[in-house]
């Protein structure tokens, strides 16, 4: 069950109360969220990649439930369920879920799903989408093949025999490792006659369906109002509670580009770097940390892709926070 709740600040933060602790090295004490969870080590040194996919949304709900439950969580899986909930028909609007970077109030859709149906293990699902690798056959191109294999199925020019042997069907397979060939080819037959979205929400259903993580009841709040002041000032009480924050952000205020859209991402730690009050960030955009302006450049990890922003700077990004309790 998830219960939401919006945040409400006191007229004093509201209006001009600097919550900046930059000053005072003693009032930004360290904070690693990483560290607090020994079994979850692997996971945060790893980078996460949304690849060709906008869904920052889903991974940085994923990571927050992943330190909840200390097991990888599934994003992909988060992101199918919680889109068919919101657009069952229209694939149009599915996709555009998975492909427009100012969907970051998605987050919330995503810890619905986790409330009400649990999650699954980012190894029964696997969502990092590595488009210029080898080793993994993208998400983006899983989503693609099976479109195909829906329009060959339509014009009778494949079998089950014959589907066995597709690449096709390897590519879907790579993201829904718990279904056979046979089981695939069924759920996108039997879906060819209605939207897209009816497949992959069957093809994300069954793949993990004997093996739901149930999550812990939660609470989901979300500061989208009130001032930037009182939402820095909250940031900086959850931390010290130990409880990763997910924020929606300005994507041109902290990396290298034109867009004027929002980008979800999460915090994990606080420390005080450079004489001024930082905030530790997750991305999901591998490890590129080239792709940020120059003064986050200057401590962000090339092997994970993660980085520290000041106080001050966040706060000019920043324009919604929420997490769970």
């Amino acid at each position: 069950m998830l219960r939401k709740i919006f945040g409400l600040f006191s007229a004093a933060l509201a209006f001009g109360m600097s919550p900046s602790l930059s000053a005072d090295p003693f009032k930004c004490d360290r904070v690693d969220l990483r560290e607090t969870k020994p079994a979850l080590k692997a996971y945060f040194q790893d980078h996460r990649s949304q690849g060709g996919l906008d869904w920052c949304w889903a991974h940085a709900a994923a990571d927050v439930l992943t330190y909840r439950v200390e097991i990888p969580i599934s994003a992909s899986d988060l992101a199918f369920r919680a889109l068919a909930e919101r657009f069952p028909v229209s694939f149009t609007e599915w996709l555009s879920g998975l492909g427009t970077p100012n969907m970051t109030g998605y987050s919330e859709d995503a810890f619905e799903i986790a409330a009400k149906y649990g999650v699954c293990s980012e190894e029964d699902s696997p969502s990092n989408d590595f488009p210029y690798s080898p080793k993994f056959s993208p998400v983006s191109r899983a989503i693609s093949e099976v479109l195909k294999i829906r329009e060959l199925i339509t014009q009778g020019q494949v079998s089950p025999d014959f589907f066995e042997k597709m690449t096709s069907i390897k590519a879907v397979q790579a993201i829904f490792p718990h279904l056979q060939f046979t089981e695939i080819f069924d759920i996108i037959q039997r879906t060819t006659e209605h939207s897209p979205v009816e497949a992959f929400d069957l093809l994300t259903r069954s793949n993990c369906a004997q093996r739901r993580i149930e999550v812990p009841t939660f609470q989901f709040y979300d500061r989208t109002f009130g001032s930037v002041e009182s939402k820095i000032q909250d940031l900086h009480k959850q931390i010290s509670r130990q409880t990763p924050v997910i924020i929606s952000a300005k994507i041109n205020m902290l990396f290298q580009t034109s867009s004027n859209g929002n980008h979800a991402l999460t915090i994990f730690g606080r420390d005080f770097l450079d004489g001024k009050c930082q905030f530790l960030i997750r991305n999901t955009w591998e490890s590129q940390c080239s792709v940020l302006k120059s003064p986050l450049r200057n401590h962000c990890d090339n092997n994970d892709g993660s980085f520290w922003i000041s106080e001050e700077d966040l706060a000019l990004a920043l324009n919604r926070l929420y997490y769970i309790r």
